[in-house]
């Protein structure tokens, strides 16, 4: 999942866990849909946050969300 990603990982998304609508919806607003590719910037464990670089924006994510977004990590 993106939340397992360390800091400076390159990521596609491939698959999204939950399947609830409005979460969905949130996510390809954010930027953040299946083939999406990204690299974390930081993911800070003990605050609970997983933040992205999505081309020129970052994008904080909770870790229970970040955990629901399946990735293939990709040397960069």
């Amino acid at each position: 999942s993106l939340a397992a990603c360390p800091s400076t990982s390159r990521f596609t998304v491939v698959r999204v866990l939950t399947q609830d609508a409005d979460f969905l919806r949130y996510l390809t607003q954010q930027g953040l849909s299946l083939g999406t590719v990204g690299e974390v910037s930081t993911n800070d464990t003990d605050a609970g946050i997983v933040t992205v670089q999505l081309g020129d924006r970052q994008l904080p994510l909770g870790h229970t969300t970040a955990e629901s977004i399946l990735v293939e990590t990709s040397d960069s």
